[in-house]
């Protein structure tokens, strides 16, 4: 890390107290190739992540004279990623972890902050120990001439600032059950410059609705329904997730056999009138009553046979989400 006060070729103003310079070079002349880099420890979790940071070309012609093409940024990795060494001045691979520049890092950049960050979402399958910022580009032309500058002289030197990481907030996970009191929704923190929309989709229907416009919500459907989160972040791209909460099944009730009596022979079957196949029911028999065979789960229907006993014989259904 380098205080601006310190950098070789400023002078220039940071966003924050600090900053970080770093040169890049193609082959020319009797010059070898360059691409300075930084490393730092981080923690993170396997999750979905957005990152943005800003980039400030200087304005000393001696040290820049190009401007980036494509390639710079961020990369994320379980340990220092191939090739890195204590010099941090080789030309490294990308991991695709991370965010890279597409579009030209040019004159607009010089000796200014205001131009938009270099942003994205990714994905880190395994978490992340270490995260890299440098020019993750060895291509001819990776670098590109400035105006008014010597085109000749492959050079250049840039700083970065205001680096940016977040995880991106999620719908959460299925919920299967709640009660009338209702479930709060959505997990993750919030991002600055980030706006949440949630919809809801009542049994696999379109999805609507008009809920607040926070990452958290509290629901209480009335039957399963699954609830879409869009985050649009800083940068306008957009990560959709859902989530799934279910309702808790009222009491079976039951309509009684007319056919059933004491003989072992003769059965019957018992009915559950608000039989819904969404939920799972769990079917017992005792005294005179046993089981044969027992709950068809397509129709509801639970048949029995007289157990050859005297005295009274019951069924007991539980219903779950």
């Amino acid at each position: 890390m380098v205080v601006p006060a310190t950098a070789v070729y400023g002078p220039f103003t940071p966003i924050g107290t600090g900053s970080i310079g770093l040169f890049a070079r193609r082959a020319y002349s009797t010059f070898d190739p360059v691409s300075e880099y930084v490393s730092a420890p981080i923690s993170l979790g396997s999750g979905h992540y957005y990152a943005q940071l800003r980039v400030n070309i200087t304005s000393n012609t001696n040290a820049a004279n190009q401007g980036i093409a494509s390639g710079f940024g961020i990369q994320f990795s379980t340990g220092q990623l191939p090739d890195a060494n204590v010099q941090m001045r080789s030309y490294l691979r990308p991991n695709n972890s991370g965010v890279l520049s597409s579009n030209l890092i040019g004159q607009a950049y010089v000796n200014n902050w205001s131009q938009a960050p270099i942003s994205g979402q990714f994905d880190l399958p395994s978490g992340a120990t270490v995260a890299t910022i440098g020019l993750f580009n060895d291509s001819p032309t990776a670098l590109t001439p400035l105006p008014n500058r010597n085109s000749a002289i492959l050079n250049t030197y840039f700083f970065v600032d205001d680096v940016q990481i977040f995880r991106v907030p999620t719908a959460g996970p299925n919920i299967p059950c709640v009660g009338s009191a209702g479930v709060s929704i959505g997990e993750g923190c919030l991002i600055p410059g980030a706006t949440y929309r949630w919809l809801s989709s009542i049994n696999s229907g379109p999805f609507s609705g008009s809920y607040p416009s926070t990452l958290n919500i509290t629901v209480s459907p009335s039957a399963t329904t699954t609830y879409q989160l869009t985050v649009t972040l800083p940068d306008g791209s957009t990560y959709v997730t859902s989530t799934v909460v279910g309702t808790a099944p009222p009491m079976p009730t039951i309509q009684d056999p007319t056919d059933l009596d004491g003989c072992d022979i003769l059965g019957g079957v018992f009915t559950i009138t608000n039989y819904n196949p969404q939920y799972t029911y769990t079917v017992s028999a005792g005294g005179s009553i046993r089981l044969f065979p027992g709950l068809n789960t397509t129709y509801g229907t639970i048949s029995v046979k007289a157990n050859g006993k005297s005295g009274e014989g019951y069924i007991t259904v539980v219903a779950s989400a």
